[in-house]
């Protein structure tokens, strides 16, 4: 008889809350938290990367689009902007979720989360309403883009580290 994926029963016995994240928008963070958390080690540390990988492909995509792209509408873009730590806080909250295989003391988590801190705070100085309080907020947005682009190529660095060993 075959063994059942661990993955699998897990989803089956989250049902309700995997439903409950599919209409809070969270779904996505859940189900990628659930399949890193019944992992072993070594698969929750491929995922870890995974996850760490796209999240810096997402910032980088998110920086030429956004600050470049001259077909982004400026509702779009504040959109865009005011929702960046939410959404690579999605990415990385099941890394963050193990952190005990490679960040053990939530260093990582703890940075993003005084960054994002930060980058609301300076988001919501924006003056929008003017085109030049938008150019204004460009400008500032270099050095968060800065530490948050360090803090993830910081924990790329480390969990290479683990996963080559």
């Amino acid at each position: 008889m075959k063994k059942e994926d661990p993955f699998a029963i897990w989803q089956r016995e989250n049902a309700d809350l995997l439903e409950k994240a599919f209409q809070d928008g969270t779904y996505s963070a859940v189900l990628r938290t659930g399949e890193i958390g019944v992992a072993s080690e070594g698969r929750a540390l491929d995922l870890c990367l995974h996850h760490t990988r796209n999240a810096e492909g997402n910032l980088k995509d998110f920086k030429e689009n956004v600050s470049e792209d001259p077909g982004y509408e400026q509702t779009q873009r504040e959109e865009v902007l005011y929702d960046l730590p939410q959404y690579l806080r999605d990415r990385l909250y099941p890394v963050f979720s193990r952190r005990d295989i490679f960040d053990p003391q939530g260093c990582y988590k703890e940075k993003f989360d005084a960054w994002a801190l930060k980058y609301s705070a300076l988001f919501s100085l924006a003056d929008f309403q003017s085109g030049e309080g938008y150019k204004d907020y460009i400008g500032q947005f270099n050095e968060p883009m800065e530490v948050v682009t360090g803090i993830i190529d910081d924990m790329l660095t480390d969990l290479k580290c683990k996963a080559y060993l």
